[in-house]
């Protein structure tokens, strides 16, 4: 049985899938447009006040991550802050 969810990506809005990790804290996407990334629950929140060319800026950022590395999009106090995590770092979120 998958643990895959259904939901719009709430970076471009495309369907895509997630699974929760960190105790259901963080969505693991995986999206066709924005490739994978990691996002908090508050972020992910959060992005729903900003403007589009935020959330277009970060799609950007998911599809160029490095290789064997991921985005993670969180929220730093009241900011939104993204970084890349290697993929074992990922893992273990």
């Amino acid at each position: 049985m998958s643990n895959l969810k259904d939901q719009n990506c709430p970076l471009c809005e495309q369907k895509a899938t997630f699974n929760f990790g960190n105790f259901a804290l963080d969505k693991y996407f995986n999206c066709p447009t924005c490739t994978q990334y990691i996002i908090s629950t508050m972020a992910e929140e959060k992005l729903k006040s900003l403007s589009s060319s935020v959330r277009e800026n970060l799609s950007k950022m998911a599809k160029n991550s490095p290789e064997l590395h991921a985005l993670l999009i969180r929220l730093k106090g009241t900011e939104i802050e993204s970084i890349y995590i290697t993929r074992l770092e990922a893992n273990h979120q």
